[in-house]
């Protein structure tokens, strides 16, 4: 009596994983779903570091920021472990030390010097797969777009580390297809400024011409005042009964503030608190002091009017120091005589 065995497809499959034969020639497994990196929540905290070339005869260290995708590209005469470390060195001084770097296996990354570096420096070196360059994708991307933008250049005259500048320029001023925001805005915190910039509107003019026009109508001008002239300033001392006292312009501070020569000061006023005026600075027989911005000589200062009016000694001994005041360049026989600028108080006796 015979029977028949039932063989499926899932039997004849573990029958081929026992033969080392077929094992070793099935294909490739399908490549799994890419899994992205942990995208970290400031700027400089990983970067992905690989070598781009040989390129135009060149090596080329090419860093990015994980965060806002900020690029720095060294040309590098040799890609020893020493030369790596000393531009490192040289990046980390400008922007800080990382927390993880990210590279390949390369003999530069895996030498017993630099995990040195990165231990001394606090620095967690992750090294993507073996043959796997799409782990560390973020850089190889960044190489694939350096590499075609400066070969899109051979047309020009300029040498290539101007080339490699616009380049970078461009780069990091450009909105990336992952972030939506600029490498320069997500790092520095603003855009770089570019010769684009002077065809976009300048705010800051908008807003002083808006100001300008708010403050100011167009039919009218600011008023202004020129040196020398004759005006009259507010007065804002609290014991002062006059509002206003005349005065000449003897300096412009500001375009709308000026500096007033009342006689014994200077007063620094609004041009709203100023009047011009024609009347001329009238003197009086109990007031010497000029109003006006010339020099003034030495018996008319301010100084020698307060020193005949309170120091009544100079007038009670006038008549026998007459030969000695003659030689003193301060008082002269005609100011001994001047009487107070003060009125006079009646003394009365009290009960």
């Amino acid at each position: 009596m015979s029977t028949s065995v039932m063989i499926n497809s899932a039997d004849i499959e573990s029958l081929i994983k026992r033969f080392n034969g077929c094992a070793m020639l099935q294909k490739l497994p399908a490549h799994v779903q890419l899994h992205p990196w942990e995208w970290q929540n400031s700027s400089w905290e990983r970067i992905h570091v690989d070598f781009a070339g040989p390129f135009l005869d060149r090596m080329f260290l090419v860093m990015v920021d994980a965060h806002s995708k900020w690029p720095e590209v060294i040309e590098m005469n040799t890609t020893n472990t020493e030369r790596t470390i000393q531009v490192m060195r040289t990046v980390f001084a400008r922007y800080g030390l990382p927390k993880q770097i990210v590279s390949d296996n390369g003999s530069t990354f895996t030498s017993e010097s630099f995990q040195l570096f990165m231990k001394r420096n606090g620095i967690l070196h992750i090294r993507t797969a073996v043959a796997k360059p799409s782990t560390n994708g973020l850089v190889e991307r960044f190489n694939a777009s350096f590499k075609s933008s400066i070969c899109a250049m051979n047309s020009e005259t300029d040498d290539l580390n101007q080339k490699l500048n616009c380049f970078l320029h461009t780069y990091r001023n450009t909105p990336h297809s992952t972030t939506g925001e600029t490498p320069a805005k997500l790092f520095l915190g603003r855009d770089l400024r570019s010769r684009l910039d002077l065809l976009k509107p300048d705010t800051k003019q908008h807003v002083n011409d808006r100001q300008m026009k708010m403050s100011v109508p167009d039919k009218n001008k600011f008023r202004e005042l020129d040196l020398g002239q004759s005006v009259l300033a507010r007065d804002f001392r609290p014991n002062s009964k006059e509002k206003w006292i005349k005065g000449t312009i003897v300096s412009r501070d500001g375009p709308l503030m000026y500096k007033v020569d009342i006689g014994n000061t200077v007063w620094r006023r609004h041009i709203d608190q100023l009047r011009a005026t024609d009347v001329q600075n009238a003197s009086n027989e109990n007031d010497t002091i000029p109003l006006s911005c010339e020099p003034l000589s030495v018996t008319d200062t301010p100084y020698h009017s307060y020193l005949m009016s309170y120091h009544p000694v100079l007038i009670e001994n006038k008549d026998k120091n007459d030969n000695d005041s003659q030689n003193d360049p301060l008082v002269s026989n005609e100011q001994l005589t001047m009487q107070r600028r003060y009125p006079s108080r009646d003394r009365r006796q009290t009960a």
